[in-house]
């Protein structure tokens, strides 16, 4: 009886080991691949230009990976703003799993002609 008890305290202590170790893995995926965004969208604004509208896509390496990005640049109700959407992949390709998605506004300082 009592090693029945016992064999079944390390099964649970073995899966929740186990379980612990899953989640460490993918919180490091999920931090590093948001490092990646948020990377590129450092590079965006230190062009200090305002964004074109459309889709790149790129990769990137960091902690021994490659990590895959695309972004996109979106018009906005303000003409003067724009949305820029980052998404982070393990693979290439539109079709695989997002591991990390950030999105952020530029604003365009330049003055326009016409208005003050």
């Amino acid at each position: 009886m009592a090693t029945s008890i016992i064999a079944i305290a390390l099964a649970a202590i073995i899966r929740t080991a186990g379980s612990n170790t899953a989640n460490l893995a993918y919180l490091k995926e999920k931090t590093f691949a948001h490092w990646v965004a948020m990377n590129r969208m450092a590079e965006l604004e230190a062009a200090r230009q305002y964004p074109a509208l459309g889709r790149k896509s790129g990769s990137e390496e960091m902690a021994d990976r490659e990590w895959y990005w695309s972004s996109e640049v979106k018009k906005t109700p303000d003409p003067d703003i724009r949305r820029v959407e980052v998404a982070v992949r393990l693979e290439p390709g539109s079709d695989t799993p997002v591991i990390a998605f950030i999105s952020g506004f530029f604003a365009d300082n330049e003055p326009r002609v016409g208005t003050q």
